[in-house]
């Protein structure tokens, strides 16, 4: 469904509100997706303890190490392509008192994420700000860690480093032929 998320929003509360729904189906169905997120958070938790003492750090560890130090209300800005995956297993976003917030895009756009950041710590300068840009993303953006020196805008840059262009590297696996035998 394609609409503008107030509207839809405002709809379903509003057809919601209409209905008489049983406190026994609503607590029963509350447990459910409670013990479904337990589960699905053992599931990462476990699967971070695995790869724990890898070297160079594992994503999931690096993403749960952030979140742990990261202010509660900070604004995350993630341009991370083929690791954004990590953030929703790892990081605790849109929840607690203070309401961390993650800004993304899906549009396919590189290099944005630090100017991005620097944006966000112009326009919030009272938050802890914290850009999380992939190496090869990174390279699309460089510039902008020039501003941010230029302006004195004190935002934090982590770079998840790969050790390469990992966009290009999978997609060029999917499409076969010579990459994807050779493994280069």
């Amino acid at each position: 469904m394609m609409a503008d998320v107030r509207k839809a929003a405002a709809g379903v509360l509003a057809a919601l509100r209409k209905r008489t729904l049983s406190a026994t189906v609503v607590d029963d169905r509350r447990r459910k997706v409670q013990a479904y997120a337990r589960a699905r958070r053992r599931r990462f938790d476990d699967a971070a303890v695995q790869r724990w003492n890898d070297a160079p750090i594992s994503t999931a560890r690096l993403t749960k190490g952030l979140n742990a130090k990261m202010a509660d209300d900070a604004i995350v800005v993630s341009e991370l392509v083929t690791s954004e995956e990590y953030l929703p297993a790892y990081m605790d976003v849109g929840t607690g008192a203070a309401r961390r917030t993650n800004y993304t895009s899906s549009g396919g756009v590189l290099g944005w994420g630090v100017a991005a950041g620097i944006g966000a710590k112009i326009g919030r300068p009272d938050r802890q700000v914290v850009a999380l840009v992939g190496d090869g993303s990174l390279q699309f953006g460089i510039q902008a860690l020039w501003s941010a020196v230029r302006y004195d805008v004190p935002l934090a840059v982590v770079v998840y480093n790969n050790g390469g262009y990992q966009a290009n590297r999978k997609f060029l696996h999917l499409y076969g032929g010579r990459a994807a035998a050779t493994g280069k």
